[in-house]
C-alpha cells in the first residue's frame, strides 16, 4: 500500500509538522449521533475518501467512555475499533505496575531475507545468493529462523515482570478481539500459533508488543503490521491522528 507521506526522515518530519497543524483546526465531535452526522458529510459514499483531506474531526473523550466504537470502511473491512470500556480494575492494575521501563519486546526476531525469491521445492542447505558481479555467497542460515532478540535475553526479569503486569489487560484485549472482530483475530492468531518452540506471544494474538513512555512521534506506517494496529494509551493522550481523526484519551482504548 502506497504511503501518503514522504518515505525520507527530513521530508516525513517537515510533512509531521505541517499535518499538525492542519489537525488543530479539527471540528470537535460531542457524541456518537454527531460524528456519525460529520463522517457522512466529510467522506464520500462511493471512494470512502474524504472530500478535503485537509478536514479533521477530533473525538473527545466522552464520545466513547463507557462504550465500545467500531468503525468499517466501504468494504465492510475494520478501519478502527476503539474501546473506551477497559474495566477499571485492569486499567488501575496496569498503570500502577508499569514504573519506569522502555523496551521494545518481539518474541521473535523480525529482520529476516525475504523468502519469496527462493524457488519452490529447493532444500534451504542448497540455495546461495548470486551477487550482482556473478559471484557466489553462501546464505545465513542462522538468520533466517526465529529468535529471541538480545533485549528480551538481556533483560529477562524485566521482560518476566512485563508480562505479569500486563497479562489481565491481554486477556480482555483478546477476549475483547474475539467477540467484535473474529475474523481479523483468526487472520492474526495464525502467524503466532505457527511460530516454533510453541512459545506463545504475551500480547496473543498480536505477535508482539512496544511499550513507549513520553513519546511524541512523526507520521508512519508500520509496514510489518498485519490488518490490525493496536493503540493502548496508559495515561492522557493529547491527540492520537489516524484515519483522518483525533482521538483524545484519558483511558485505555
Amino acid at each position: 500500500m502506497k504511503r501518503p507521506y514522504p518515505v525520507a526522515k527530513d521530508p516525513r518530519a517537515e510533512w509531521t509538522k505541517t499535518e499538525r497543524m492542519t489537525a488543530e483546526k479539527a471540528v470537535y465531535v460531542h457524541s456518537i449521533d454527531d460524528m456519525v452526522c460529520r463522517l457522512q458529510k466529510i467522506y464520500h459514499k462511493k471512494t470512502g475518501h474524504r472530500y478535503n483531506v485537509e478536514d479533521y474531526l477530533r473525538l473527545e473523550t466522552s464520545v466513547f467512555d463507557k462504550k465500545e466504537i467500531l468503525l468499517l470502511d466501504k468494504d465492510h473491512k475494520t478501519l478502527a475499533f476503539i474501546n473506551g470500556n477497559v474495566p477499571e480494575d485492569i486499567h488501575k492494575h496496569t498503570f500502577d505496575s508499569v514504573k519506569s521501563i522502555m523496551i521494545n519486546y518481539n518474541p521473535e526476531s523480525q529482520f529476516q531475507v525475504k523468502g519469496d525469491e527462493v524457488p519452490p521445492g529447493v532444500h534451504p542447505s542448497n540455495v546461495v545468493l548470486e551477487s550482482s558481479s556473478g559471484g557466489i555467497k553462501q546464505i545465513n542460515r542462522g538468520q533466517v529462523g526465529p529468535y529471541p532478540p538480545k533485549e528480551r535475553l538481556d533483560n529477562a526479569e524485566e521482560y518476566a515482570m512485563l508480562k505479569t503486569c500486563f497479562n489481565p489487560l491481554f486477556r480482555y484485549i483478546e477476549d475483547n478481539l474475539h467477540n467484535h472482530l473474529p475474523e481479523d483475530t483468526k487472520t492474526l492468531s495464525i502467524t503466532v500459533e505457527s511460530s516454533p518452540f510453541k512459545e506463545f506471544s504475551p500480547a496473543y494474538p498480536f505477535h508482539g508488543f512496544v511499550l513507549n513512555m513520553n513519546i511524541c512521534t512523526n507520521i508512519h506506517r508500520d509496514a510489518k503490521d498485519l490488518h490490525l494496529c493496536l493503540v493502548l494509551p496508559l495515561d492522557y493522550v493529547a491527540g492520537f491522528m489516524g484515519w483522518g481523526n483525533i482521538i483524545d484519551s484519558n483511558v485505555i482504548q
